[in-house]
Parts: structure tokens; sequence; C-alpha cells
């Protein structure tokens, strides 16, 4: 059986932090009610009772205060604008008792100091109902390394409800089955083969930038992504295939099953070493994100194999419907396939080496989103399927495979093999990606396969480390475009 210590230390989990957090959660509502108690306290008092004459009696007793009058005028300015009471009593006055210029003064004084003490208790009140919201997210949780763990902090200081699922977390038969491999009933795990065979044809290529239709917030729509010109026929969707906008079909398909692949192999951390191979294959088309990819994430002592496969499984149908002559694994084109010595689990089943079937699994499961309603009501974030650090971790993944891709440099195929003829397990999987792409007219000798560097990672510190981090490094996060921004500090 696979145990690992989970360390959640920036995630408190237990039971004082928790209840610890709903206390904070409650006076937090406690506080929210008591300032709109006092917000419609002060309209109604404004409308019932006679404050403008009021406002008249205060200011003709200012007037015999002398020099500190216009201290006291400025300090009913900034009374007046937090608490909603009308200026217009306190502007006059002040033109009354200190003339056009002086009065002039002291009124833009006491606006100004008015203006930033709302404006505080404002954002202050603002701060505690943004922090209200639970979340919701779906693949993927991140797009890159270092917002995925500023989401895990802000769910932890704000005590906030975060479900980052994936699609298998709904499937009852996984966890028994993955239990089961776990529990050594198939012989030592030895890893797990993520597959994603996903149709993807091209996306054609453009001339010139192409119009941004007038119903759509091209700002807003970007977010932290630069402003560039659409340089593709489709703003939707296709910006999956655009590293400023997204992460490949690693993080748009991908994902569910990379996570379930992290889930299978029971790990709560990043692996220490990366490597993929792979490229954009087939066609000429303004996408750039790898259409074909394999991806070594060294988790010890059970790591994980990914592939990617968006072409057919030959040429001969690139005329046909593609996802009618997909390529398969064990007969599937999706899931995590869990290999161990002496047979495999498979979407929920598990089978002997021969392929025979040893037991299928079955287990009443609710479904991701009914469990995040849950939660909401009951505040036990221990009962999510997937909070804030499992959302980081599975799309952490993805992001380490893509970065081993992006500083990788082509490569001939006899050199591939060299460089990784001692990991057997991934050297079966470029001969099985190298057969599928001949399959395909890919000659790699004449278009050659992009080989990433074996990144080493520190999973503490979610840096990575060694000969190739300076420019790793550099990925782990983005350039942000102002307003959104993701900050250093939650």
């Amino acid at each position: 059986m696979i145990t690992k210590t989970i360390d959640r230390s920036e995630q408190p989990l237990s039971a004082g932090q928790r209840r610890g957090r709903r206390v904070t959660f409650a006076i937090l509502g406690y506080k929210t009610v008591l300032w709109a108690a006092i917000i419609v306290a002060v309209i109604a008092g404004t409308v019932l009772l006679p404050v403008k004459d009021w406002l008249a009696e205060a200011l003709e007793w200012t007037q015999g205060l002398g020099i500190w009058g216009p201290v006291v005028v400025v300090a009913f300015h900034i009374v007046a604008c937090v608490f909603l009471l009308p200026g217009s009593v306190l502007t006059l006055g002040a033109g009354f008792l200190f003339k056009l210029f002086r009065g002039a003064i002291v009124v833009s004084i006491g606006s100004t100091l008015g203006a930033c003490a709302a404006f505080w208790v404002g954002r202050t009140i603002a701060r505690n109902w943004i922090a209200g919201k639970d979340v919701f997210v779906q693949k993927p949780a991140s797009h890159n390394i270092f917002e995925g763990r500023k989401l895990v902090e802000a769910a932890a200081k704000y005590n906030r409800v975060v479900q980052a699922t994936h699609g298998p977390r709904s499937n009852g038969a996984l966890e028994p089955a993955f239990e089961y491999a776990w529990k050594g009933n198939l012989g030592k795990m030895l890893y797990v083969h993520g597959l994603n065979y996903r149709p993807r044809m091209s996306i054609g290529k453009v001339t010139g930038p192409q119009p941004i239709l007038s119903s759509c917030d091209y700002d807003l729509w970007c977010g932290p992504a630069p402003t560039k010109p659409l340089m593709r026929k489709y703003l939707h969707y296709d910006w999956h295939w655009d590293w400023t906008t997204g992460n490949g079909d690693i993080g748009n398909m991908g994902i569910h099953h990379v996570d379930s692949c992290r889930w299978a192999v029971n790990q709560m951390e990043l692996p220490k070493r990366v490597i993929s191979i792979g490229g954009r294959f087939a066609y000429d088309d303004d996408g750039q994100t790898p259409n074909t990819l394999i991806t070594l994430l060294d988790y010890d002592p059970v790591p994980i194999l990914f592939e990617v496969r968006g072409l057919p499984k030959s040429k001969s149908v690139h005329d046909q419907k593609w996802s009618r002559n997909m390529d398969t694994y064990l007969g599937e084109k999706f899931g995590a396939v869990v290999h161990c010595e002496n047979g495999y689990v498979l979407n929920g089943a598990a089978y002997d080496k021969k392929g025979e079937l040893v037991k299928k699994f079955t287990s009443e499961r609710i479904s991701t989103k009914q469990n995040f309603i849950d939660v909401m009501r009951s505040r036990k974030t221990d009962d999510l399927y997937t909070d804030a650090l499992d959302g980081h971790l599975s799309c952490g993944l993805l992001h380490m495979a893509n970065i081993s891709h992006r500083i990788g440099k082509e490569t001939r195929p006899g050199q591939i093999r060299e460089t990784i003829r001692g990991n057997k397990v991934f050297a079966k999987s470029f001969d099985r990606i190298a057969a599928h792409l001949e399959a395909n007219g890919i000659d790699l000798s004449k278009t050659p396969a992009t080989l990433g560097p074996m990144l080493e990672f520190d999973p503490r510190t979610e840096k990575f480390t060694g000969e190739f981090s300076k420019k790793a490094n550099k990925l782990i996060s983005r350039p942000y475009r102002k307003p959104f921004v993701v900050p250093e500090r939650v």
C-alpha cells in the first residue's frame, strides 16, 4: 500500500482551526448585518428627523468657536460623508461663516477628508463582502503554478469553500478501484498512465489581425493577458491553443485525467522531476501549443506518464471524422491506467496481466456540484472532494509538463532515444508516439519533436532548481496586466 504524509500547512485543517474559522465567519456576518442596520437607521433618521435644523444650529454654535471653527466644520464634513448626511447645509454654512475664499478652502479640505474616510469605510465593508464568496472552479483551476498557490492561500485566509474540481471526481467507482491497487491486490504499483486521445484539427491560418465583435469587451475578455491583435479565426475556444491564455489540451481536457492520475498515486505535493516530448504536427496553423505530447512526472515511488494525442490513428482517415478514428490504449481513449506487477486498474475496474476482468467497482457518490453545495451549508471543508490545494496540485502537474516542453529544443529521434533510454517506461512511450506520428505521415527525422529538459523541482518552495531553473522559473508566473493582477501577498 502506498501512503503519503500530507502537509497542508498552508491550509489549516485542525479541529480548533476550523472552529476558529467558523467563528471568524460568524463575526464577519454580524459585522455586515450591523453596518447594514446602521446605514438604514441613518437614512431613515435623515428623512424622519430634523437633521438640517440640527446642522444649522451646530453651525451657529460653531461661529462662536473662533479659530477652532474651521476644524469643527471639517470634522462635520467627515461625519456627513461617512454617514450619508446632507452636505449642502455645511457648504452653505461655511460660506456664511468664513466668507467666500476661506469658506471654499474649508469645504474643500472637509470634502476631501470626508471622501477619503468614506472610501476607507466602504473598502473595509466591501472586503468583508468580497471575502464572503465561495468558489466552484473547473478545468483548469489556474493558468500557472504561482496563481494556483495564491488560490490556496486566499481560500485559507478568507475561510472560503473552494471546490477546484475536475470531471472524474464524481465517478464513484474510481476511489474503490484505486484503493484496491493501493492495498497491493495486484502487486506493487509500477506507474500510472494517463490518456487524453481527443481529436484536434487545424484551427486554420489567418493572414492578418481579425476583427473583434462589438458585443465583446475585449479588454475584460483578455483579463491579465496582453490585449494583442487577434491572430486566429475564432476568438472563443481556440484560446486554449495560445500560451498567453491557455495551456494546450493537457490543460483543457487532459486536466481531468491528470487529476485522476494524481489521485491514483495518492500524492499531495508536486513531483521532484519532469520531462516532456511533443510538438504541433501535421498542419501549419495559428495554434502554439502541442497537439501531441508525452510527459513523465517523476513521483517517487510511482511516477505518472501522461499522453496527449490530437491526431487520428493514421493519415488515411484525415478526410474522415476524426473522433471515430482515434487510437486507443487498452481499449480506452481517456482515463488513468494504474499499472501493477500482476495487472492494472482502469476506469473503475481491475484486470489481470492478460486483460481479464478481476473486479468491477461501484460506489454511491454524489456529484461534485452537490458536494460543493453541501459543504457551503455545513462549512466542513474537510468534506470537499477537491479543495483549492487539490486543484492547484493537479494543475501544477500540467504546468510543469508544459514548462519542460516550452524551454525544450527540436531534437532528432536518435538523440531523444539516447537521452531517455534510462527510463524504460518513457522510452517505450516515445516509441509508441513515434509510430503514431509515422502513421500520420510525420517523419521525425525531418520534422523533429521538441525534447524538453529533465527539470528538477523543489516541492516545498514550488520552484525549479538546477541547470535549467532560470528559464523554467520565468514560466512559473506571468506578467499581469493591470488591473487584473494576482498579488504576491494575498
